[in-house]
């Protein structure tokens, strides 16, 4: 059986939203879901939920299939609202092996990885467009910067683990190639 080629770029530049923002068209995403459970298709499949997964590395420009149809994922932000896009990069290999051993230990021990996640967070956010104006320099937050992603975080319900969400998206974009990805 041939594997079958991903939809994204590896390279391409890493943009997150996250998933409680209110620009997501989420009648459109619900509606399409449940046609592909009609279908017999499995709803986790859909281009927003692999978007949300990371199997598209946060590439919101990736051409995704759905029926017969191709669409991106930008497809499903609605045109008369501003998301918040936070611009991310992928960590470099120092980063990664500061990174990586935090991961991994936490997850021998059946937690989740946030010490992983928050460093990925602060190391991997580039900018944010139409969220809090942060002011370090591209690459490193500052701790003003981090506190005001932690108020944003206290302030509303849906966005309770937003740093390290932001940081699971830096690490899972900054992941080796898949097989998938990679050239045959």
């Amino acid at each position: 059986m041939l594997k079958r080629p991903p939809e994204h770029r590896a390279d391409a530049p890493i943009t997150y939203v996250h998933p409680a923002d209110t620009a997501w068209d989420r009648e459109r995403i619900k509606r399409e879901q449940e046609e592909m459970r009609q279908r017999g298709e499995d709803p986790t499949t859909h281009p927003y939920a692999r978007y949300q997964g990371g199997f598209t590395r946060y590439d919101l420009d990736a051409q995704c299939t759905l029926g017969d149809t191709t669409v991106t994922v930008r497809d499903y932000l609605d045109a008369t609202k501003a998301p918040t896009l936070w611009h991310l990069r992928r960590l470099g290999f120092q980063e990664w092996y500061v990174v990586q051993p935090l991961w991994e230990r936490d997850v021998r021990k059946g937690e989740r990885p946030i010490a992983a996640y928050l460093q990925a967070c602060t190391l991997g956010i580039k900018s944010v467009e139409n969220g809090p104006q942060l002011e370090g320099p591209p690459d490193r937050l500052t701790l003003g910067d981090l506190e005001k992603l932690y108020e944003l975080s206290r302030s509303c319900p849906e966005l309770a683990d937003l740093i390290h969400e932001i940081g699971e998206a830096v690490y899972q974009a900054s992941m080796p190639l898949s097989d998938d990805e990679k050239k045959v």
